[in-house]
């Protein structure tokens, strides 16, 4: 008997089974009208990304984002030789690290989150507490800060970088017209130049070169709820990322991280967002 109901039990798995992998979602239709509204909506806040084509750019051009590159990598601008700028901003992992917090030369913990590489360049501020304009400022940051690279000066990072008959001759031919071509200065254009062709192009941005096609109905249909629903916060080539609000905007830090250390981050940031909050509920 009890044979008999596991047999039935296994008979009717499988049934189910088979009937739910054999199951289609049914097709989603659009009509040509809607189909065109919603890319002129997507148009209207939503813009695609800077074209770069590598073709274009001069030989020295190249050099320079060749220089950047190594310099990307180079573990040799930690004070332990143990990090790099890849090592918490991972290409392969999207330009960031899948930690919470970062781990640094002398395996200490960062205070904030990885931001990624790609497209980074096209913020109008970099960092969290947006202390850098550009990415060529900030590249030089995480190499001198304690809680990352924590090289202990700029001479010992200069000295290093002179040692290397690599960098010695890179440095000269991307920066021929410097006196001196192994500087802080010309360190921070080569890896900036590095981070500029970062760039994530994607059949989004087909799409709003107006190839309708590139999209499936139902990812239009995504398009559409995005841009009705998200539109106030994201928008631009960026998708957001436009402007820097206070975290958290209601609540503590601790409520949703369980962690005791609160980071103040832009504090002058957080004082013109409580004004702004406190002069709404007034009115």
């Amino acid at each position: 008997m009890n044979s008999l109901k596991t047999l039935l039990a296994f008979t009717f798995l499988f049934i189910l089974f088979n009937a739910c992998r054999n199951t289609k979602n049914p097709e989603v239709s659009i009509s040509a009208k809607f189909d065109n509204a919603i890319y002129h909506l997507a148009r209207s806040y939503i813009t695609t990304l800077p074209e770069l084509d590598l073709d274009k750019f001069s030989e020295n051009e190249k050099k320079i984002i060749e220089l950047g590159k190594s310099l990307y990598y180079e573990k040799k601008l930690s004070a332990n030789n143990t990090v790099s700028c890849a090592t918490c901003h991972d290409i392969s992992k999207y330009g960031v690290d899948n930690m919470a917090l970062p781990i640094g030369d002398l395996q200490q913990i960062g205070t904030r989150n990885t931001i990624t590489v790609f497209n980074t360049f096209l913020y109008g501020e970099q960092n969290w507490d947006n202390k850098f304009k550009t990415v060529e400022e900030q590249a030089i940051g995480p190499i001198f800060a304690k809680w990352a690279m924590a090289m202990p000066d700029t001479i010992e990072l200069l000295n290093r970088l002179d040692e290397d008959k690599y960098y010695r001759q890179a440095f000269d031919e991307a920066f021929p017209s410097s006196k001196s071509s192994i500087t802080i200065n010309n360190l921070k254009k080569a890896i900036g130049a590095f981070e500029r062709i970062l760039l994530t192009p994607s059949r989004f941005d087909e799409y709003l070169k107006g190839n309708l096609s590139v999209l499936t109905p139902k990812e239009k249909l995504g398009v559409y709820s995005f841009v009705m629903n998200c539109k106030s916060c994201h928008s631009s080539a960026l998708v957001g990322g436009g402007f820097a609000i206070k975290y958290p905007i209601f609540g503590n830090h601790f409520d949703y991280s369980n962690i005791q250390n609160s980071d103040p981050g832009n504090l002058m940031l957080q004082k013109i967002m409580k004004i702004c909050l406190f002069s709404k509920f007034r009115s």
